[in-house]
């Protein structure tokens, strides 16, 4: 029973350090892609910015409040 219980074990630790090695090999060798879709929602944030900004922009020339928080992320 111990024989099968230190087999499972180590069974297990060997799958998880494999699964754990293979996730991290493909940060190294994907990283151009991964680079590409943080760019692509950079820009995708950028253009809802810009559309709250206009929103923002619509309100105040109406005259309404804008919250706080709104008003903080246009600044930053």
């Amino acid at each position: 029973m111990a024989s099968f219980l230190e087999s499972f074990l180590a069974s297990k630790a060997a799958e998880y350090m494999v699964d754990t090695t293979v996730a991290q090999l493909s940060y190294v060798f994907k990283h151009d892609n991964k680079f590409q879709n943080l760019w692509g929602k950079v820009e995708e944030l950028n253009c809802a910015r810009q559309r709250v900004q206009q929103s923002v922009d619509e309100a105040k020339r109406n005259g309404e409040k804008i919250f706080d928080n709104v008003e903080r992320w246009l600044t930053v």
